[in-house]
């Protein structure tokens, strides 16, 4: 395993870890910034691996309070979470969900240096229902996904549309 993976690894086995009463605070802020948290930051510095830029200690934070809104386990990436949903459902909304969510930014603001609105909301939305149908979350893959995220290759949202599509379409 190469530095990256072994932060991610450390990470996931961090949220494991942690008191009920921890992710329930954490799960109340789901889908909020690092600054406008309220009363998570003793939690996220224990469980965050350090040295990292602010991009990935948004995108670590995010993982972070999304993580209680789903207890469920799962393999795979986040299309193959999704692309079950959607096979649970027969519905065509979730494929419309689902296309939003590939199309989420992370943009770079002047005030706070980094917007992630718009992919932290579509995120807490597909998260919440997949737990709706009880399927779970790979929070090592989507962590390690999510700061892959903005690359000009879409690697990651290839990935997922794929894997999505393989999943309701074998």
């Amino acid at each position: 395993m190469n530095g990256v993976n072994d932060q991610i690894e450390g990470f996931v086995e961090r949220l494991w870890g942690l008191r009920k009463s921890e992710i329930s605070l954490l799960k109340r802020n789901a889908g909020c910034s690092l600054p406008e948290s309220l009363n998570t930051l003793p939690i996220f510095v224990r469980i965050c691996p350090p040295g990292l830029y602010k991009i990935q200690e948004e995108l670590y934070h995010l993982v972070s309070t999304l993580y209680g809104l789903n207890p469920y386990p799962e393999e795979g990436d986040f299309g193959a979470t999704m692309g079950k949903v959607s096979k649970k459902t027969q519905s065509k909304s979730v494929e419309r969900r689902f296309a939003i969510l590939l199309d989420s930014k992370i943009g770079v603001s002047s005030v706070s240096g980094l917007e992630m609105g718009e992919l932290r909301f579509r995120l807490r939305q597909n998260v919440k229902l997949a737990a709706s149908k009880e399927v779970g979350v790979n929070w090592y893959q989507l962590t390690k996904d999510l700061l892959g995220w903005n690359y000009d290759s879409k690697d990651t949202q290839i990935r997922w549309a794929k894997s999505f599509y393989e999943t309701i379409n074998p």
